[in-house]
This record gives structure tokens, C-alpha cells and sequence, in this order.
């Protein structure tokens, strides 16, 4: 993952300059620094820290992609492209 910044143009990892998956989605956690991000095929929800931490959040499956935070209701909502349901997972 990685930051650019808008008035230099400089651009630094977020974090680490780790790989942390294949990702098809990134959101802001709630309340936090930290992002949520989907790893489409290997099938994962991970929370990743500005110091390069990772968190499992969840094992949905591969195919995951695109989710969604519904901060208000603590959820995060995950789109499965390769069987066409939709999984739904409680975040604190």
C-alpha cells in the first residue's frame, strides 16, 4: 500500500513495503488510521496499520472484492464475485 501526498507528490509505503495480498478494496476503519482491505483471491478481510501490522479480520473466501463499511452499523459488507453472494461481517 501507499501514500502520496497531494502537495509534493512524494510517494512512501504505508507502512511497510510488504505485499499484503492481491487487494480489490480499501476502506478507512472507523474511527481510526487503519484500513480495511480485501484480498480477492486469497479470499481475505485484513485491517492494515499505518506501522505495517496486519489484522485477519475474516476468511470470506476467494472471490471477495469491493466491500463495503457500514460504520454506523458496524459492518463491513463483502461482495463474492465468484458465487455471486453477498457476506456480511461485524467490526468493532
Amino acid at each position: 500500500m501507499k501514500v502520496v501526498d497531494l502537495g509534493t507528490r512524494a510517494i512512501t509505503d504505508f507502512g511497510s513495503a510488504e505485499p499484503v495480498g492481491v487487494l480489490n478494496g480499501l476502506e478507512p476503519m472507523p474511527g481510526g488510521r487503519s484500513f480495511v482491505v480485501t484480498d480477492n483471491p486469497g479470499g481475505r478481510l485484513i485491517a492494515v496499520a499505518p506501522d505495517g501490522g496486519q489484522t485477519l479480520l475474516a476468511t470470506p473466501g476467494p472471490g471477495a472484492a469491493d466491500h463495503e463499511i457500514a460504520a454506523d452499523k458496524k459492518l463491513v459488507v463483502i461482495p463474492m464475485t465468484r458465487t455471486g453472494e453477498v457476506i456480511g461481517y461485524a467490526i468493532e
